[in-house]
C-alpha cells in the first residue's frame, strides 16, 4: 500500500530523478543504482522501481526524434536479446527473495568495478 504523498515527497522524488538522471547523463549509466534506494527511503521498494521506470520510459523517449541517426547494425543485437532479458529481470523481480537479489547484485557490481578498475591499470 502506498502513503499519501505529500509536497516534500514529490519535492525529494525530483530531486533523486534529477540528480541520477544527471549522473546517468555524465557517466552513461547508474541512474537506477541511485534513484531506487534513495527513492526506497520514503516509499516501498515496488512503488519506487514502478516510478523510477515510468521516468526511464519518458526519457527514452525523447530519442525519437533522433532516430534517424541511430546505427541500427550495433543495436540489432541488443535489440534482439532484449525481450529474453526482459523476461528474465520480470522472473527475478516477481519470484527471487529481495535479500538475496541484494546479495548478488551487490557481488555483481564489486566484480565490475574490480574489472574495470583492472583495464584501466593495464593501460
Amino acid at each position: 500500500m502506498v502513503e499519501k504523498t505529500g509536497p516534500i515527497e514529490i519535492f525529494f522524488t525530483i530531486i533523486i530523478v534529477f540528480c541520477a538522471s544527471l549522473v546517468e547523463a555524465t557517466f552513461g549509466l547508474g541512474a537506477g543504482l541511485i534513484a531506487i534506494p534513495l527513492l526506497s527511503l520514503f516509499m516501498d521498494i515496488k512503488f519506487a522501481i514502478s516510478l523510477f521506470l515510468i521516468f526511464q520510459t519518458f526519457k527514452g523517449a525523447l530519442l525519437i526524434p533522433g532516430w534517424k541517426y541511430i546505427e541500427w547494425r550495433q543495436v540489432k543485437w541488443v535489440a534482439l536479446f532484449l525481450p529474453l532479458g526482459v523476461v528474465a529481470g520480470f522472473l527475478c523481480f516477481n519470484l527471487a527473495d529481495f535479500h538475496w537479489l541484494g546479495i548478488c547484485l551487490g557481488i555483481y557490481l564489486l566484480a565490475y568495478v574490480a574489472n574495470q578498475g583492472f583495464k584501466k591499470a593495464a593501460l
